[in-house]
């Protein structure tokens, strides 16, 4: 399986998301950031599924 590391300004940005919404509904806040991380891990499973989305933001460097 594909190792997949997170960029620490994407876990700032995680937070302040979480941080963001939890001032209206700290449940749906949980629930948005594990979301997030559940496509993340699905990237890290299929990582050529988002092989297209990768291409069209320019970030086909690494594949």
């Amino acid at each position: 399986m594909m190792k997949l590391r997170i960029n620490p300004l994407v876990a700032k940005d995680l937070k302040s998301i979480k941080d963001f919404i939890t001032e209206d509904n700290a449940d749906k806040a949980l629930e948005t950031v594990q979301a997030i991380y559940r496509q993340f891990e699905n990237i890290q499973q299929f990582p050529l599924h988002c092989y297209g989305l990768v291409q069209a933001c320019g970030f086909s460097d690494g594949l």
